[in-house]
């Protein structure tokens, strides 16, 4: 976890010196491409945490 809060920032201050070079085009499909599989992601822990705490309250 810390190594990814830390090389992210520094992952996107690196890119951002050469993402005014290429495409536009190039920057919207990355990031739509990035936010889809953040959404779909977090969609599947969130079945996953609703899963676990069902099963933890049928032990009780």
């Amino acid at each position: 976890m810390v190594g990814a809060s830390v090389g992210t920032p520094l992952m996107f201050c690196e890119v951002a010196t050469y993402a005014g070079e290429g495409p536009i085009w190039v920057m919207i499909g990355l990031s739509g491409t990035v936010l889809t599989l953040m959404g779909v992601t977090s969609e599947s822990r969130l079945r996953d945490l609703r899963t676990a705490s069902r099963y933890l309250a049928n032990l009780r």
